[in-house]
């Protein structure tokens, strides 16, 4: 039955042990329930917990209560503040009377479709309330920064803390298509190239713009980012008039083509962009390109996330085709390997993920970059009256402490 267990008396040694619980309690057919159980202490300053006449609380609407709970006042005087679930599945607030065992719902000032995951912090009639859930949409992406509300006289003047919400990161992609246009590509599978090429710039929001670059021997800018912005319009005629170069196969040139003359401003890259290389090859290198290590060094050292894609059946365990493909790829999440380019269609959906992943990440090397930055704030809540010592940052966010503190007149709201 339990799910939280809580001492809420203000003195010690206290008065209640309360046992709280959204689950139905065996017998009552409630769907939550808040007991609240007296103990006695003896001269040793043991207790004995008194189960056989506990206080049963209930809500009269069939509400499932006990996520977090507060306590107002003091003896039989007293009431519960209590968070719990609607019957509808909603986030609500319920005051739980001692004196008669009821429960009603609370209207608070401010908080509109919240979750059933508040939490509570109260010193007084000074209390903080806070969902952890709210939502806050990033184009494809959403985190959850969470949202706390102060109540000087709970729960009546509420009014939302001043806590600036987190802007989206980085919200401009620039991509680039390094294809290998070498003599191992039939004209064929160039077109199945361009086609797949074509969908994912077709497909794409707003917020991103595609530049395409071909390698062989040498290396030819297709399309860069200037010519897309103004060419929308006319990317499958641009993408039609790109012809095989059929030559060796020096990737290591082209990549380093692109960090020099296409991630740009000149050529249309947009400062403040997460930057995306995806390149697709068929083969190992060449003999007498440059040194593939040291242009990767290079790309990393700029912040470019870079996806490699392998084709065909080059890219056998151990291989030297295979091992170049590591070494391009930022993570193995980041390496992609299709039989030929009939299968380039498959791995749409599982690029386009990849492609919006680096949206609102500011370290495109660090995979755990995202996810750290779209921490919540408002889990847990604690009201003292005196001011807590410095937030510590988790290690390795680079963006911030997790523990936020916030002054409030002569009290302080610790959130976590």
């Amino acid at each position: 039955m339990a799910r939280s267990c809580q001492l809420f008396s203000s003195r010690w040694p206290p008065r209640y042990l309360l046992v709280a619980g959204p689950r139905t309690f065996p017998g009552l057919g409630m769907s939550g329930i808040v007991a609240v159980i007296f103990f006695f202490f003896d001269a040793v300053r043991g207790f004995n917990v008194d189960t056989a006449r506990p206080e049963i609380f209930a809500s009269a609407d069939g509400a499932r209560l006990g996520e977090r709970v507060v306590q107002f006042g003091q003896g039989m005087d007293g009431w519960l503040g209590v968070s719990g679930q609607d019957v509808e599945g909603a986030g609500a607030l319920y005051r739980c009377m001692l004196g008669n065992q009821t429960c009603a719902a609370i209207s608070l000032a401010g908080m509109m479709n919240v979750s059933a995951q508040l939490s509570i912090g109260s010193s007084g009639r000074d209390v903080v309330v806070c969902d952890p859930t709210a939502v806050q949409h990033c184009l494809h992406n959403s985190w959850v920064p969470g949202f706390c509300f102060r109540y000087t006289d709970f729960p009546h003047e509420g009014r939302k803390l001043d806590v600036k919400e987190k802007e989206c990161i980085a919200e401009l992609v620039d991509v680039v298509f390094l294809f290998d246009g070498s003599n191992s590509l039939s004209k064929r599978d160039l077109k199945k190239n361009k086609d797949f090429m074509l969908n994912m710039m077709q497909q794409a929001d707003d917020n991103m713009q595609f530049a395409v670059v071909q390698y062989s021997m040498k290396t030819k800018i297709e399309m860069d980012f200037n010519t897309f912005q103004k060419n929308r319009h006319r990317l499958s005629e641009i993408m039609a008039q790109i012809e095989l170069m059929e030559s060796a196969t020096f990737t290591a040139t082209g990549i380093n083509v692109t960090l020099n003359h296409v991630f740009t401003e000149e050529a249309g890259s947009r400062h403040g962009s997460s930057q995306l290389l995806i390149v697709i090859t068929d083969g190992a290198i060449s003999n007498g390109d440059l040194n593939l290590t040291h242009v990767i060094r290079r790309a990393e050292e700029r912040g470019i996330t870079r996806c490699a894609i392998g084709v065909g059946s080059a890219f056998t365990n151990g291989s030297q085709a295979l091992r170049e493909l590591q070494t391009i790829a930022s993570s193995p999440a980041y390496l992609i390997q299709v039989k030929n380019y009939n299968e380039l269609n498959s791995i749409f959906n599982d690029l386009k993920t990849k492609m919006y992943k680096i949206e609102g990440t500011q370290s495109s090397s660090n995979e755990t970059s995202f996810e750290l930055e779209m921490a919540q704030m408002g889990f847990s809540v604690l009201l003292t009256e005196v001011r807590p010592p410095s937030p510590r940052q988790c290690p390795g966010v680079e963006s911030g402490a997790l523990a936020l503190r916030h002054l409030l007149s002569n009290k302080h709201s610790a959130f976590a």
